[in-house]
């Protein structure tokens, strides 16, 4: 019985196929185990082995006060270099371009009402035939 035990448990059984085996179990089981864990958010714990899911928090796009959203509406149409009047404020739009990124964008120039009229630049662009405002690259433009 001592020469069977022997044979069976020598180093020429542990090699090839075997061995690889052997070694990528554990690695296996570790990845495994990392994916399956469950999410948690610190708090307490729901119950003994329940996992918890927490959704992701969905992406909001930014909210543009209204005003703006009447200059974007009708940003299309406006005449370059002409002052209109959209939500209250003075509009003045120019001429539109082609920026470096492709986009089909206009320098925009919002007034205020009153008399210390605050101005704002904004730089809008078109994607799929909606202008929305864009983070201006280079200020002082």
């Amino acid at each position: 019985m001592r020469g069977i035990v022997n044979r069976s448990m020598g180093p020429e059984r542990w090699s090839g196929p075997m061995l690889r085996l052997l070694l990528l179990l554990p690695l296996a089981a570790a990845i495994g185990g990392c994916v399956a864990l469950p999410v948690s958010d610190g708090g307490p714990s729901p119950g003994a082995g329940a996992a918890r899911v927490v959704p992701a928090p969905a992406v909001q796009p930014p909210v543009v006060p209204d005003p703006d959203q009447g200059i974007l509406r009708r940003l299309g149409e406006l005449e370059s270099g002409r002052t209109y009047r959209i939500g209250g404020l003075q509009v003045v739009a120019a001429a539109p371009y082609y920026a470096a990124s492709g986009r089909f964008c206009r320098r925009v120039e919002i007034r205020g009402g009153g008399r210390d009229a605050v101005v704002r630049q904004r730089l809008a662009c078109r994607r799929d035939g909606t202008w929305s405002f864009s983070a201006v690259v280079f200020p002082g433009w």
